[in-house]
């Protein structure tokens, strides 16, 4: 049993050493909490979509946990901090906190990052491509594979804290494609599309054409512009 003094979290308190390791190891229940809810037809949707793309073995897993995530939570399947803590919350002293904690991420945006500094194999230094904002994060997943500097990742991130973040899984690292031109695409579609659609929706639709440009760059020389090869293909994002 934890002692702790928090009540509510906020994102920039000072979380003691502690209530913090309880939160990274109730994260990683929760997260299968959550994919644990969804259902095959919902699984098998976003399987297929992926699919369509030609994803390397070792990068599925990461692409299919925040693609799932990410489609649930736009069918708006949220409150599950007050379900799980309901189930498996006895035994914190800190609930209120936790559950408070937990209410805050389950409504967590997927996202593109560019990777402006890898720290070690797990810190690094992200800046969000919607606000240009710099953050600091700690990748949670033991076999997370280490970002490189200058790339674009997808995926969530979750507050810890002393404005710190870490993730429910590892991210998709956007890195068949030569970094800046990555880079470049990303941003300016990102940001355009954020604009005009759901941050899901703008979410989805980047990432597809990212995908699109990876799977056609696989298939031609570096020489090829890859951005070109996507005209006329007919992917569509996950639906809503």
């Amino acid at each position: 049993m934890e002692k702790t003094i928090q009540t509510f979290f906020n994102e920039d308190a000072d979380i003691p050493t502690n209530l913090e390791e309880t939160m990274l190891r109730v994260l990683s229940n929760f997260t299968m909490y959550m994919m644990q809810q969804q259902t095959d037809h919902e699984i098998d949707k976003v399987e297929q979509f992926i699919d369509q793309h030609d994803i390397r073995e070792e990068k599925y897993e990461a692409l299919l946990i925040n693609l799932a995530l990410a489609k649930h939570m736009a069918d708006k399947n949220t409150n599950y901090a007050k379900r799980y803590m309901k189930i498996y919350g006895r035994s914190y002293s800190s609930k209120a906190f936790l559950q408070s904690w937990l209410r805050r991420i389950e409504h967590a945006l997927p996202k593109f990052y560019y990777v402006a500094e890898a720290l070690d194999e797990a810190s690094m230094r992200l800046v969000d491509m919607e606000t240009d904002r710099y953050k600091f994060v700690y990748v949670g997943d033991p076999q997370a594979v280490p970002a490189k500097k200058g790339s674009v990742v997808a995926g969530f991130l979750v507050p810890i804290g002393k404005g710190l973040y870490t993730t429910f899984f590892d991210f998709y690292h956007l890195d068949k494609v030569p970094h800046d031109r990555m880079t470049k695409v990303v941003d300016y579609c990102y940001k355009k599309l954020v604009k005009e659609q759901s941050p899901y929706e703008a979410f989805f639709s980047t990432l597809t054409m990212a995908l699109q440009i990876e799977k056609h760059y696989d298939r031609k020389s570096k020489s090829t512009d890859a951005e070109s090869s996507v005209k006329g293909q007919k992917n569509k994002p996950i639906s809503f």
